[in-house]
């Protein structure tokens, strides 16, 4: 079984499944899914509506939000009924709204999305702990504001408090990926994506500066939230990124990954306790589907 690896894979096998499940019922009541653009939310929107899409019928509206961030605080406003968002997400709105907490469903997990750590070679960096080294002279690109990426970032800080002391900017895509080449503003970035997501393999075609870092962090690694652990221990294998390990002591790369998540509003699901059930269901059989053949 291969993990999904890009919203690239949501996308192909969402879009046979969509052609087989045909149009939304017309009549059906509206099933709002909120994610953002690289979570797949349109793809899985089309997926798990119409008529196959459940035991009731499903006819789901996709609303790209701007980051996993905006994704879970719009379920909370009560703007969707259900949200696609990675689970330390879940764990850091958990903490900032103890008096009030998001009141959700049992999770269903869909994918996994993988740390990548990539600096510039002459940086000298070769773990993440060489970024607490000089840390004041460091520069890491974590991602757009709200993004997987930036809250990953924010859950380190706040689990391991050294790494506070990084200099860090919000810039994630394009435009990141272009100031680590140049290499005047930043000296890393991070990014929580797919491995061989289409974003991945433009940082790997401009490569030969850069290099994957390992990422070995106990403290992050261990953290759990109820009783599932938010991340977990893996390695990208040798030869995943030819250029990106080229050269390393050990290019089998350590690193973590972090489940993203089809979550729920309770009062929602337990107001239409079928529907909810239709769509976790649809989403399930399609995630199946996801897992054991979605490539990059």
């Amino acid at each position: 079984m291969r993990f999904l690896a890009s919203a690239g894979g949501v996308l192909a096998v969402a879009a046979a499944l969509a052609a087989a499940v045909g149009g939304a019922v017309a009549d059906e009541p509206r099933t709002v899914l909120c994610g953002a653009e690289g979570d797949g939310v349109r793809a899985l929107a089309a997926a798990v509506g119409g008529p196959s899409g459940g035991a009731a019928g499903l006819a789901v509206t996709p609303v790209e939000s701007a980051g996993a961030k905006d994704s879970l605080m719009k379920l909370a406003g009560g703007d969707c009924d259900a949200a696609i968002v990675p689970l330390d997400m879940l764990m850091l709105y958990k903490a900032d709204h103890m008096a009030g907490p998001l009141m959700i469903a049992a999770p269903l997990y869909l994918y996994d999305r993988y740390l990548h750590l990539v600096c510039r070679r002459e940086s000298g960096i070769e773990a993440i702990d060489d970024l607490l080294r000089g840390a004041e002279r460091r520069t890491l690109l974590v991602g757009d504001a709200g993004s997987a990426s930036a809250i990953t970032w924010t859950a380190l800080t706040k689990l391991d408090r050294e790494y506070r002391g990084v200099a860090t900017r919000e810039m994630g895509g394009a435009e990141a990926l272009a100031a680590l080449t140049a290499g005047e503003e930043a000296d890393c970035l991070l990014r929580m994506d797919g491995i061989g997501s289409a974003f991945m393999a433009r940082v790997e075609a401009a490569a030969a500066r850069l290099r994957l870092v390992p990422i070995d962090l106990f403290k992050l690694r261990d953290a759990e939230m109820v009783e599932n652990r938010v991340y977990r221990a893996v390695v990208i294998p040798p030869g995943t990124y030819a250029q990106l390990q080229a050269g390393l002591a050990d290019p089998a790369v350590e690193t973590l990954a972090v489940g993203t998540m089809l979550v729920a509003d309770r009062a929602w699901a337990r107001a239409d306790p079928k529907r909810h059930e239709a769509l976790m269901r649809a989403a399930r059989d399609a995630r199946q589907s996801l897992l054991d053949g979605a490539g990059p």
